[in-house]
């Protein structure tokens, strides 16, 4: 089985022991290492090892913008008071209907 580097573009046999592997190879000519997927004698992936780490390394989950919304504190109606619940005035005034 060969494959070619991503580095240098040397291109290389793979032994027999490689026809179902997934792992790191090193480029004997650049020293490049890569990460390489085989199943059944034939080659799947091949990737630079650092970029085949990125990809595996779990990522925290991006926030977007609307995620992000600061939280304000709701306002709750007025509790009606003992006073205007038996009839009396009540002390609360509404802003938007005092104008």
């Amino acid at each position: 089985m060969k494959i070619n580097c991503l580095g240098c573009g040397h291109a290389f046999d793979l032994s027999d022991a490689y026809d179902d592997y997934e792992g790191l190879v090193r480029c004997n000519t650049c020293a490049e290492m890569l990460m390489i997927r085989t199943e059944d004698a034939r080659v799947r992936s091949v990737l630079p090892a650092d970029m085949a780490r990125q990809l595996a390394a779990p990522r925290a989950p991006e926030r977007s913008p609307a995620a992000v919304i600061l939280q304000t504190p709701s306002v709750s109606a007025p509790q009606a008071s003992a006073s205007s619940a038996l009839g009396g005035a009540s002390s609360f005034i509404d802003p938007r209907q005092a104008a």
